[in-house]
């Protein structure tokens, strides 16, 4: 009998567990998420300002 509560002791730690680790996975992805949005930004932007002309060599390998 005391084995099940612990049992429901440790099911509910792992559930917390990955709850946790689920929610840290979600927030690490929005924030690279946000980050490759911020670098397309910049890249655009330093495209518009210097022109494409390098972007076509750099892009032949």
């Amino acid at each position: 009998m005391s084995k099940s509560k612990i049992d429901k002791q440790i099911e509910k730690e792992e559930k917390e567990y990955n709850f946790r680790r689920g929610l840290a996975a979600m927030q690490e992805r929005r924030r690279s998420l946000e980050n490759l949005q911020r670098v397309k930004q910049q890249h655009q932007e330093y495209v518009a300002r210097h022109g494409r002309t390098w972007l076509n060599h750099s892009h032949k390998h």
